[in-house]
């Protein structure tokens, strides 16, 4: 069996295209900056959606206060 390919690597012995099992499957640098512009958009969408039920809520106090 073949060692691994990337220095220093204490992964074991399985090889998957000359890659260490634990090697494979990491998110590289570019996969981690989708998900953090991801999980960004999802905060801020659910912000929106609570300002926007904030604002039905108010809207409709004043409603119900008016008459």
């Amino acid at each position: 069996m073949r060692s691994c390919a990337v220095r220093n690597c204490t992964a074991r012995p399985f090889m998957d295209r000359d890659k260490c099992f634990d090697h494979v499957g990491r998110p590289s640098g570019g996969a981690r900056a989708a998900f953090g512009a991801w999980f960004v958009f999802c905060v801020l969408f659910a912000l929106a959606l609570a300002g926007v039920g904030v604002w039905a809520v108010v809207a409709l106090v004043q409603w119900v206060t008016s008459k």
